[in-house]
């Protein structure tokens, strides 16, 4: 995966960051946001910092034997990895129906 950026703000502090800058928040709504493969993308964020991609341009070197051999050994290891990642996902998923993270603010300027 490539270098990125994510930043995550909780509905509160952009309430109050809103309010804080003349804003009126009208609703906050909430509702579930969930890919539901939240352990597969684990175990391929897991995979991929054992093994990069000795190629990727972004690398802080030039691979040597070792990064090819780790980055093989991660390729091995993804399909069964990702296997139990998977029903790990449709597992889970049925235990914590209310799992959500996503929320819409719709503020308007005093």
């Amino acid at each position: 995966m490539q270098p990125q950026h994510l930043h995550m703000f909780p509905a509160g502090n952009l309430e109050k960051a809103l309010v804080e800058n003349g804003f009126s928040v009208i609703t906050v709504e909430r509702d579930k946001a969930d890919l539901g493969h939240d352990f597969v993308f684990a175990a391929a964020v897991v995979l991929n910092a054992f093994g990069p991609n000795p190629t990727r341009p972004w690398a802080p070197r030039r691979p040597r034997l070792l990064d090819r051999l780790r980055f093989g050994l991660s390729m091995l290891l993804a399909a069964p990895v990702l296997l139990g990642a998977f029903v790990l996902d449709h597992t889970v998923r049925h235990l914590i129906p209310k799992h959500g993270n996503a929320y819409r603010i719709i503020a308007r300027r005093d």
